[in-house]
């Protein structure tokens, strides 16, 4: 009887699931100190950016070279705002890009099986100091 009325009124159809991929909107540096090994700070605006997961994974890749960034170095982790410290050398005026991987879900403080990722170029424009003149 409820085969019968399965096969009479169901009617198959696919489900899809839309799945939002992380966005990274900027990427600011807040603080650099002198020299090659001093660390610097690093905010990342977005959306849907929380590092979340066994298989979530942040860096970033110079022209050469890429560098992991660890969980422990995100000092601020929330899906609108990341804030990392870095003791990667980025120069003003280079060109990067950093690598987001999450298992993030905007379904509260949930983690799905599902890994998104994004991926921004950027760089750090060149902030040019003019001297003051002394008004007399």
């Amino acid at each position: 009887q409820v085969k019968k009325h399965i096969k009479e009124h169901v009617e198959v159809s696919n489900i899809s699931l839309k799945m939002k991929k992380p966005k990274i909107k900027s990427v600011e540096k807040v603080y650099s100190g002198k020299g090659a090994e001093t660390p610097s700070i690093i905010k990342i605006k977005g959306e849907d950016l929380k590092v979340v997961g066994e298989s979530s994974s942040l860096y970033i890749k110079t022209s050469n070279e890429i560098f992991q960034i660890p969980k422990e170095a995100i000092i601020h982790n929330e899906p609108k705002m990341l804030i990392i410290v870095t003791n990667v050398p980025l120069k003003e005026g280079g060109t990067y890009s950093i690598h987001l991987s999450t298992q993030y879900a905007k379904m509260g403080k949930r983690e799905t099986s599902i890994i998104r990722r994004c991926v921004k170029e950027f760089r750090f424009e060149e902030t040019i100091v003019t001297p003051l003149k002394k008004v007399v």
